[in-house]
């Protein structure tokens, strides 16, 4: 009777594992070299995204009901700070006085922790974990170039490849859609009077 029951028990887990494998996300990011500020993770991983939120990052292969090739990019939080990242190349890619994880946590992870004690949103911006905002840039570091100037300010930089705002491919194969507008405003808490 009890090995009845151990072995209903085992199928019953096989079954909900399956299940769990089987999901198909809202997006899947698969291949790219996931670099988390927070963590430390600097590893090629699959994202999944699910409602606007980081649903997994793993090592297997997900389904989604889109799939980005993130192959020979970077996966990394979205910025914040925008003042604070690659304003000069120089830095990063010629005189190598930065790393890249550094130009990261600048531009994500550090201004959304010196802000979220008043603005508890950024606790789930600048980073990449499961639960935190799907806000995600996919990019080749070889590439990226600031391209912005006093003729053209909106210029969209170059080797932004792909940038993900809530969940929402806002900027595909370096193209921006400028229908879309999947960001949603953060703001300060208001002391209780």
């Amino acid at each position: 009777m009890k090995m009845r029951a151990l072995l209903v028990m085992v199928g019953a887990l096989g079954m909900l594992a399956g299940q769990v494998q089987a999901q198909t996300y809202d997006l899947v990011v698969r291949g790219g070299v996931v670099m988390d500020p927070e963590s430390g993770l600097e590893a090629v991983r699959t994202v999944a995204v699910g409602d606007g939120k980081i649903a997994a990052i793993t090592q297997k292969s997900l389904r989604g009901k889109r799939t980005i090739d993130a192959g020979g990019r970077v996966v990394a939080p979205g910025f914040i700070d925008i003042h604070s990242h690659g304003q000069n190349q120089k830095y990063v890619h010629d005189w190598q006085l930065v790393g890249l994880m550094d130009v990261l946590r600048a531009g994500s992870l550090t201004p959304a922790r010196e802000l979220e004690a008043s603005i508890p949103a950024l606790r789930n911006k600048g980073r990449l974990k499961v639960g935190a905002d799907a806000d995600i840039i996919v990019f080749d570091p070889a590439r990226v170039r600031a391209t912005p100037s006093v003729e053209k300010p909106a210029a969209l930089p170059s080797g932004m490849d792909y940038v993900i705002v809530n969940g929402t491919v806002l900027i595909d194969r370096g193209r921006m859609d400028p229908a879309l507008l999947p960001g949603r405003p953060v703001r300060r808490e208001q002391p209780a009077s």
